[in-house]
């Protein structure tokens, strides 16, 4: 079972490193990944998902996996997720699903699918965007 672990300057480098070793990640924003957390197998980083904040929400940025984890991994490192945005008074946890694999994810931890008619991202109307063909999602947090 892969160990859940708080992104933290103690790691951080390793997370970069991590995460520069994909080809679609030119460069790294550090307060977003201080957001995070990373799965570990032994001493070896498999998954790192992190997080935005906009005003009382946030929307996960990184959400990278170099293996397949189980459910129960997966829960695990979004409860730890969850519970650091709570930590921060934030009061809903966004995402955007680029295929319906990744959406039925996210449904299946308590996400729902959202109107995107309205959803800005980065200033631009979604429906402008480059994910114009992709769902978002959105989990209120206890």
């Amino acid at each position: 079972m892969a160990k859940i672990i708080k992104i933290d300057e103690g790691n951080l480098f390793e997370v970069k490193d991590f995460l520069l070793n994909v080809p679609a990640i030119e460069t790294i924003d550090e307060e977003i990944l201080l957001n995070g957390v990373i799965a570990k197998e032994e001493t070896k980083i498999i998954g790192c998902l992190s997080y935005e904040i906009f005003d009382k929400n946030c929307l996960i940025r990184y959400f990278v996996f170099k293996k397949v984890l189980n459910n129960e991994e997966i829960e695990e490192l979004f409860k730890e997720l969850e519970l650091s945005a709570f930590k921060k008074n934030l009061n809903q946890i966004f995402c955007i699903a680029k295929n319906e694999m990744v959406e039925n994810l996210f449904i299946n931890l308590g996400f729902e699918v959202v109107d995107k008619k309205n959803f800005f991202l980065d200033e631009v109307l979604f429906d402008d965007s480059l994910f114009l063909a992709s769902s978002i999602l959105k989990k209120r947090l206890k």
